[in-house]
């Protein structure tokens, strides 16, 4: 019996067999183990005999080799594929908590059931839940999906309705703790959107971009789980069993695909979001200001993403180290639609205008300069008027940049001498103040810096060596001397080409005698120089902040540092960074424009709030209320500030508003035109037996078609809120 018991635990260890599996065996000497005698065959038929022994010859040793143990029975391999979790059945399972829910084969569920918040209607506190969710509620993620279950609530005291208590409106009235548990935006019967994506967005990402990336970890996933299936199997088939052998499901069939973030739902998310975070986004705009100067301009090519904008631009206000004050969306470049956009301006400088609006009755901290691309004057000599000369309390300077690109416009392109007589023209307009000159040159020479390239001594000019634009009788001078130098060698090249047998008749520009000044450039030459002597280039004021001071690369020479705030080259650095923001995205609606420029401006003002040494801004994508008190100490506590497409829906509005009153304000005056028509009847009553003043006919003429403007208004309006 001892031999036997360690005959079937060494195949016990061979075979990771069962205890009880009953198999013939030899005990090593030849004789048949008791489990041999209990197996015998029943069959009488002759066979060979198995026992081990040679009949007849009792001197041949026996046969000790151990029978093979046969295989488990077919195994089947779990694929071990999670799915989406099922709901928990009792409200004592979510009420009041968040907790997960680990289960078996699934996602984990979440439940998030705080009933500590505030009513989305009345902000009552009263909220009662009234029945658990039966439903889950899948969280759109980058990577794993999210399951949560809520739970339904009631306000007691209104009839606001119920909701969920995982809806975005509610849970903004949680902690800051709680709602990082939740850690999403849910927005009616759609799927949620974790934050992570939000955030994604808030900095720039596309829905689109983010729904690959989504499916593309969803893939990943699903090569892990078949590389641990295939791993699963090989162990089993190692341990003896016959595993069946199945096909892996394919990534559709595993249904992960269902469970990737969908565009239009990430796109759904950060709208709810941007109703949360605009008017703290705005505050944090309102709270800006300018002291030097400020600079506006007009741009298509961004507005021109969003759907329906009707041939609008955008009119963008920028201060002073490039930050941002406005950013608005206006029906076309004309001055009219300005006005709230500026208004609201001065008033957040503290200024007060006259009743003419272009002067000051107090400045405050309003600046006194402002650079336009246009409308600087009238266009001819002495058309500068204090009517034009002022725009809104600040003194209109014509951005050089400007200036000189319309002539730039008029040059051919590929023209050898170009550039050099741009760089000349501007060279014409800017004077450089020796004392910073000195002091540069003095610098290098102390330091061995003699043999700098261009461009290390332009950087250098643009940090230490301050810009004055002064004295415009003699930058004209200047112009015209240059414009001169190129005509001499316009004639000297036609002069060349003519003694080289060419007879220099009908060349086109890319003839190396065609001029460089013709007469269509000649005028717009003149032109501008009418602008600078009309007095809308030179500084009136300094232009130029110290902004502190820095080691001459390193030759312990300490030079003052100068940045310029002359010109509207900051506009056009945000118009080329909102490009390259929304160049990627064909259309989009007016609601999204808005709130992805929003977060555009807030981002890039803080980097340049950051850049200029300003403390404690934000991080890019939070919002004022994600973040410390701290940070926003200095924002407003409420604006009229309007932004993007909401300035345009409010401008025409206004627009259509003022329009009507004057339409029935003339309809008034002019009464022939209202006159009822005589009717001839018998009932008609002459003059002498009525008392009816005829007055009331005109009233009576009035009211239809003031009905049918106030009708149509109310479309219009409807029309503007739907949008």
């Amino acid at each position: 019996m001892a031999s036997r018991r360690r005959v079937e635990k060494k195949d016990r260890q061979n075979f990771d067999m069962p205890r009880d599996d009953k198999k013939t065996s030899s005990n090593g000497n030849g004789q048949q183990t008791l489990l041999s005698l209990f197996n015998r065959p029943t069959s009488t038929a002759t066979s060979p005999c198995t026992c081990g022994w040679v009949h007849g010859n009792e001197t041949t040793a026996p046969n000790t080799t151990t029978a093979a143990a046969p295989l488990r029975p077919p195994k089947e391999v779990d694929f071990n594929i999670l799915r989406k979790p099922d709901p928990r059945k009792t409200v004592g399972d979510v009420r009041g908590i968040y907790k997960v829910y680990p289960q078996k084969g699934c996602f984990d569920l979440e439940v998030f059931g705080y009933t500590n918040g505030k009513c989305p209607h009345c902000k009552s506190s009263n909220i009662e839940a009234k029945n658990i969710n039966p439903s889950v509620k899948l969280i759109y993620t980058t990577g794993k999906p999210r399951f949560v279950q809520g739970i339904g609530l009631e306000c007691q005291a209104c009839d606001g309705g119920r909701w969920q208590s995982y809806e975005k409106t509610y849970v903004d009235s949680l902690s800051k703790k709680q709602q990082s548990e939740l850690g999403a935006v849910v927005a009616g019967k759609r799927n949620g959107v974790d934050v992570d994506i939000i955030m994604q967005m808030r900095v720039g990402a596309t829905a689109s971009a983010i729904a690959r990336q989504s499916l593309a970890n969803l893939t990943k996933l699903h090569a892990q789980w078949e590389d641990e299936y295939e791993e699963n199997c090989r162990i089993a088939a190692e341990r003896g069993y016959d595993v069946v052998e199945r096909a892996f499901p394919s990534l559709e069939e595993s249904g992960l695909p269902g469970f990737s973030a969908k565009a239009d739902v990430i796109t759904i998310g950060l709208l709810r979001d941007y109703l949360s975070t605009k008017d703290e986004l705005l505050r944090e705009l309102a709270s800006l200001r300018s002291e030097i100067s400020m600079a506006i301009d007009h741009q298509r090519k961004v507005v021109k993403h969003a759907v329906g904008n009707d041939g609008a631009s955008s009119f963008t206000v920028v201060g002073d180290g490039g930050i941002l004050l406005g950013y608005y969306v206006v029906p076309d470049d004309g001055e009219q639609w300005l006005k709230h956009a500026m208004l609201e301006m001065v008033q957040r400088h503290g200024a007060v205008l006259k009743d003419d609006l272009k002067t000051v009755a107090s400045q405050g901290n309003l600046p006194k300069v402002i650079y336009v691309d246009k409308m600087c004057c009238g266009g001819t000599e002495g058309s500068r008027a204090d009517a034009v000369r002022y725009f809104y309390g600040m003194l209109k300077k014509l951005d050089v940049f400007h200036l000189i690109q319309r002539i730039g416009k008029e040059i051919n392109c590929e023209h050898p001498r170009k550039g050099d007589f741009l760089k000349r023209l501007s060279e014409c307009i800017f004077t450089l103040v020796q004392e910073d000159v000195d002091a540069l040159k003095q610098a290098r020479d102390s330091g061995g810096y003699n043999n700098l390239t261009p461009k290390q001594e332009k950087a250098d000019k643009l940090r230490y060596v301050r810009t004055k634009i002064e004295n415009p009788e003699r930058i004209v001078s200047k112009i015209l001397v240059v414009v001169k130098g190129q005509i001499a060698i316009d004639r000297e090249a036609k002069k060349q080409s003519m003694m080289a047998g060419d007879a220099c008749e009908d060349i086109n520009t890319a003839h190396r005698a065609y001029p460089l000044i013709t007469k269509k450039i000649l005028k717009c030459v003149m032109q501008q120089c009418i602008h600078i002597l009309n007095g809308c280039v030179h500084d009136e004021f300094d232009m130029n902040v110290l902004t502190g001071q820095s080691n001459y690369r390193d030759t312990l020479t300490a030079l003052d540092t100068y940045t310029s705030q002359r010109g509207s080259n900051r506009v056009e650095a945000w118009h080329s960074v909102a490009d390259r923001k929304v160049y990627a995205i064909t259309t989009m609606r007016r609601s999204l424009f808005d709130a992805r420029l929003l977060w555009h401006v807030t981002n890039y003002n803080r980097q340049r709030l950051r850049n200029l040494g300003r403390e404690n801004v934000l991080p890019d994508g939070v919002a004022p209320s994600e973040g410390s008190r701290r940070y926003r100490s200095s924002f407003v506590e409420s604006t009229n500030l309007l932004f993007g497409f909401s300035y345009y829906d409010y401008v025409t509005r206004t627009e259509i508003e003022a329009h009507l009153q004057d339409t029935i304000l003339n309809a008034i005056e002019n009464d022939e035109e209202l006159e009822l028509e005589d009717v001839f009847d018998d009932d008609t009553v002459t003059d002498e037996e009525s008392d009816y003043d005829e007055s009331e006919d005109v009233v009576l003429a009035i009211l239809p078609n003031c009905f049918l403007f106030l009708f149509w208004l109310s479309c219009v309006i409807e029309r503007f809120v739907a949008e």
